[in-house]
């Protein structure tokens, strides 16, 4: 009689192996600054600047280094190197569970003489599989988290340094210097010509006369 904690552990190994793949870019931008960092793909991310490997994941190490002159950049590099290497312990912590539940198969070779000490062997194995799993997936979570930083990471840095050729090392040259146009003279205002006096107008005529008073 087969026990079914068998297919349970089967699939477990199994399901510590999914997601295995490979990939690879076959093209770099032609047209970047010295200090611009890129970002390549060759079973896993990695950085490049000045023609070298700046960093990689999972763990990014030497990202923060690099990417230190502009404090948004370098914390997010901090964020992506410290969840990176957590990525990768909770990895291996979950393979050797997996791995080591498959130890517990021994249990068969006792089926027949004592079940119940069979069936302990087994469960231990299937809850260290299923830890493994567990674990496993959460490296996987972090290691995407780890990515993101790094990429954060790379668009501050080259927006404030890389895309202008320089690096924290070596600052870009100064930009030449333009004089600023003075803006054209206003045009006179047009002025109207004065107008001519008028001529003296005549004198007001003298007062009439007054009656002079009545006498007696």
């Amino acid at each position: 009689m087969k026990s079914p904690a068998l297919p349970l552990l089967g699939l477990t190994a199994l399901g510590l192996l999914a997601g295995c793949g490979s990939g690879l870019t076959k093209y770099s931008p032609q047209l970047r600054a010295e200090g611009e960092l890129t970002l390549r793909y060759d079973d896993g991310f990695s950085m490049h600047a000045e023609g070298r490997e700046i960093a990689s994941g999972v763990t990014w190490n030497g990202l923060t280094e690099y990417v230190k002159c502009v404090p948004k950049a370098r914390e997010h590099a901090e964020s992506a190197e410290s969840n990176g290497k957590g990525a990768v312990a909770l990895s291996w912590i979950g393979a050797g569970l997996g791995l080591g539940s498959l130890g517990s198969l021994g249990g068969l070779a006792v089926y027949e003489k004592d079940k119940e000490l069979a069936a302990g062997i087994l469960g231990i194995g299937v809850a260290a599989a299923i830890t493994g799993v567990v674990l496993a997936a959460v490296g996987r979570n972090q290691k995407n988290v780890a990515n993101g930083h790094a990429v954060d990471a790379m668009n501050y840095y080259n927006d404030e340094v890389g895309s202008y050729g320089g690096t924290c090392r070596k600052p870009a040259p100064a930009l030449p210097q333009v004089e600023p146009q003075k803006p054209p003279a206003p045009e006179p205002k047009r002025t109207e010509p004065a107008s001519r006096p008028e001529k003296d107008a005549p004198p007001p005529p003298p007062p009439a006369p007054t009656a002079p008073p009545d006498t007696i």
